[in-house]
């Protein structure tokens, strides 16, 4: 299934995003889910306080989700009340195990 000509697969309720590096992101066309530059998707709109990052590229969450801007001037989604996981270049991703979260390569998280 291709959506805007972007690789994607659909998983559980809130019709998460794979992305073309096997990362996953949270989100769906309702969330107001944006495709980067890079063909990569990120969670979030305008509803629901996401940031646009340096790069161009969006990242969920806002103030009263409990985003984080990392040390390189992005915005992650999450904070301790949503189970965020902390990556290993000091930025945050949100999610726990009962969201789905799925871990990267790198080892950042990612939800789903």
């Amino acid at each position: 299934m291709t959506y805007l000509n972007r690789p994607l697969v659909y998983k559980g309720h809130n019709g998460a995003h794979i992305n073309t590096n096997g990362t996953w992101v949270c989100g769906g066309a309702y969330t107001g889910a944006h495709t980067n530059p890079n063909g990569y998707w990120v969670c979030g709109g305008a509803h629901d306080g996401a940031h646009l990052n340096p790069d161009g590229t969006w990242a969920c969450g806002g103030a009263y989700k409990g985003a984080h801007q990392g040390s390189n001037g992005k915005w992650y989604c999450g904070g301790e009340h949503t189970e965020a996981h902390r990556n290993v270049d000091g930025t945050w991703s949100v999610g726990g195990a009962h969201k789905g979260v799925q871990r990267n390569p790198d080892g950042s998280w990612v939800c789903a």
